[in-house]
Formats: C-alpha cells, structure tokens, sequence
C-alpha cells in the first residue's frame, strides 16, 4: 500500500537528524522502562535464598509482566517503602521520578502528537495537539531544538544509571550520586495560538501541507504573519 502524498510531503518538512534524534529518545525511554520493572523483579527476590530465584522468577514474571513507564515508577516507589528503604534513598528515587516526569511529557507530546517545522529556523521545531484538541482554547503548543531531544535522551540513560548506583544488589553498599541533569522543562517554549491557528487552517490532508502555493494556502500564511506581528507588539 503506498503512503498517501500528503503524508510524504509532511515527512519531507523534517531533516533526518530530527527523526535520529527522535529514534535515540524513544529507545532510550523504552530501555528506562525495562529497567524499573527489572529492579522491581531484583528487590522481591533479594529476601530469598538465590537458588530459589528461577522459580520464584517465573511466579514474579507471571504476575508483574511488562509495565509501563508511570506503573513502573509507582509500583517501584511502593516497593522501596515497604521493603524499609533507608530515607535518604527514597527521597532520592522520588528526586530522579520527579524529574523523569518532566522528560516523559516531552517524549510523549512527541509520541502522540503533530511535531513539524513552520517556517521555523534550520534545528527548531514545533509540537501542538491543535488538530485533535477538543477545544482550540486549550490546545498546547511549542517550540524546541535538537538539543531538547538529545539533553532529554540523556537524562533517561543517566536516570537508569543513578537507579543502579542507590539500588545495588542485596548487601552492597548504595551511593546516592547528584544528578547532572541536561534537559530542562524550559527548552519547551510555549507560543501563543497565532501557529496553531494557521495550523489548523492547513493541515488537513485536502490542503497542501507547505501552505503557500495555494490561494487558500497564501491567505492562510498572510494571517499567520499577521498573528504573528500582533504577539510580537
């Protein structure tokens, strides 16, 4: 079945390094992922005798399975605090989590939601859910740069690599490294409703996707412009 051409011109608007940039973050999300339900399935096992673990691992795995992301950081938080985790520990997964949110709204608006390039300079891009927003109002758009993706893709290996270091295996000493965090939520900059407007007006597949070389298209980006100028005075 071949891609619709709307949909060819749409990808066309995104340089590669966008879509490797993009590649990196989701696997490093999803290897994230693997390792909280990983070190869920260490802590229970740590009470028991290790030539018990085969068996006593097929009964965690029937029962846990896979999870995803949220579950995994909860059901992890709840495992630590019964298994009577010293304070200083806890406090610091709950540290790392807190800032693990901030980097998993940003992968997943990339995830569900429309990210092109809007006549935006060469490395900057625009992410908004005005097209399946239930009410333009509240719809949520804004800009970021390659180096969002690569600070973000970052944080979720290192994330994993703090989790090692405070939840070692049973008996060994924990360290509580201070994390070095590259991605900040302020590398999303909000903008205001004058793109997502245009947005709307040309995205569809019945209009063409570039949104200038059309009559519909050319008015459509004089208002843009316009909106554009009033946020700016």
């Amino acid at each position: 079945m071949a891609i619709p051409k709307f949909h060819d011109e749409k990808l066309a608007l995104l340089p590669q390094k966008f879509f490797l940039a993009l590649g990196h973050l989701q696997y490093a999300h999803t290897t994230l992922e693997v390792t909280l339900v990983c070190h869920i399935k260490n802590l229970m096992l740590a009470a028991y005798d290790p030539k018990e673990h085969r068996q006593l691992m097929d009964s965690v795995d029937a029962v846990l399975g896979g999870m995803r992301m949220d579950v995994a950081k909860e059901t992890l938080k709840r495992v630590i605090r019964v298994m009577g985790a010293p304070k200083d520990v806890t406090d610091y997964v709950n540290d790392l989590f807190a800032h693990l949110s901030d980097v998993t709204y940003f992968r997943n608006r990339l995830t569900h939601y429309h990210t092109g390039r809007w006549f935006r300079k060469a490395g900057k891009f625009v992410n908004t859910d005005i097209e399946i927003a239930k009410e333009p109002s509240k719809a949520v758009t804004f800009e970021f740069t390659h180096d969002a993706l690569d600070a973000a893709r970052h944080d979720l290996h290192a994330i994993s690599h703090y989790l090692d270091q405070a939840l070692p295996p049973l008996g060994e000493a924990y360290v509580l490294e201070p994390p070095a965090w590259q991605y900040k939520p302020a590398m999303l900059i909000p903008l205001g409703s004058a793109i997502p407007a245009y947005w709307r007006m040309v995205s569809s597949p019945g209009s063409n996707i570039a949104g200038v070389t059309s009559i519909r298209g050319c008015a459509c980006f004089v208002a843009y412009l316009l909106a554009v100028f009033r946020q700016a005075t």
